[in-house]
């Protein structure tokens, strides 16, 4: 060894400290966050789309940028890379609205976009790459399917209303009670 001024590293027996779960989910959080949002920052930055063209095509391009950069395709990410709010786009898919720069086509376009994101996320969950309910969710809010009650009606319900009149459904709604000295008595 050297003189006494001299700093020698101590070598420890102990093992190195392991990354804790929490701290290894945590890095992970942010990772999946800041890949996220740098996916979402490259569609804000888009141009507006002009035409029902340029839809098509900028459209066409996300999908591919999805496809090389393997991310998942959604609604909220394609819409925004035209410049427009999903709302608005999604008005012009239902043939609510039509923006000034889109022709009757752009409904057809903006339905096929909305087609292939529904066979993505389908495919996702069919493969238990992406949870059911999330796709519940999804395709009520993007690719208009709902929740629908069947209710079995036998008999003519028009010819029932006309047989029945006011006093024959009063004495189907009727109680039978028995009166003991003029008050009601329990049927118990």
């Amino acid at each position: 060894m050297g003189d006494n001024n001299e700093i020698v590293p101590i070598k420890s027996r102990k093992p190195a400290k392991k990354q804790s779960k929490e701290s290894k989910r945590t890095k992970e959080q942010r990772l999946a966050t800041e890949n996220c949002l740098r996916d979402i920052m490259v569609e804000v930055a888009q141009t507006k789309v002009m035409s029902d063209t340029q839809l098509k095509d900028r459209l066409n391009s996300y999908l591919l940028r999805c496809y090389e950069n393997k991310q998942y395709p959604t609604v909220e990410e394609g819409f925004l890379s035209t410049g427009y709010t999903r709302r608005f786009l999604m008005d012009i898919a239902q043939g609510k609205a039509r923006g000034k720069y889109f022709s009757p086509e752009a409904v057809d376009i903006l339905n096929r976009f909305l087609d292939i994101c529904a066979a993505f996320d389908a495919k996702m969950v069919m493969t238990g790459k992406a949870p059911m309910i999330g796709y519940i969710f999804r395709s009520k809010q993007h690719y208009g399917y709902s929740d629908k009650t069947e209710v079995q009606l036998s008999g003519n319900v028009t010819k029932m209303e006309e047989e029945l009149n006011v006093d024959d459904i009063a004495r189907r709604y009727q109680v039978e009670t028995t009166f003991v000295d003029d008050k009601p008595a329990s049927n118990t």
